[in-house]
């Protein structure tokens, strides 16, 4: 994360989206542990869903590039709003942001161009609370003690 922009609006934004998909990434692996009925299943279903996640956030392969019938992975995925939230913050205004091409571009290469930050960090506020709300359902409704 070296030379994001320094200035307090770019840098609190960054920390509150950075500090909001961290809560989400918890609370997640906190509603597989309830909804597991064994520690190994956990497990498993947490390496596999988490990267399930990261690799349709648009960081490995631009949203616009995805197969039209995984384009429900990049909607479902909790760190996609992220992702997008930190480009829009870090690019938006920027002038030169490389030796061959502008941020406007690699915000348009990404899919962003005249997209709100406020935006993506609404819809991952939103996610939080979706997230939240299957902890809640998955520590209250999943019971495997055995009798």
């Amino acid at each position: 994360m070296m030379g994001l922009r320094t200035d307090g609006d770019h840098f609190f934004f960054a920390y509150a989206a950075l500090y909001v998909v961290a809560l989400i990434g918890f609370v997640f692996s906190a509603t597989l542990a309830a909804a597991a009925p064994r520690v190994q299943v956990a497990l498993n279903m947490y390496s596999t869903l988490f990267q399930f996640n990261l690799f349709f956030s648009g960081y490995s392969i631009p949203v616009s590039q995805v197969k039209w019938y995984f384009h429900w992975a990049t909607q479902t995925s909790f760190a996609r709003p992220a992702f997008d939230a930190l480009l829009v913050n870090e690019l938006r205004g920027v002038e030169s942001y490389d030796d061959d091409e502008d941020a406007d571009y690699w915000l348009d290469y990404w899919g962003l161009e005249g997209k709100s930050r406020m935006l993506y960090l609404g819809q991952l506020l939103l996610v939080a609370a979706v997230v939240h709300a299957l902890a809640l359902l998955a520590a209250t409704l999943c019971n495997f003690q055995r009798q």
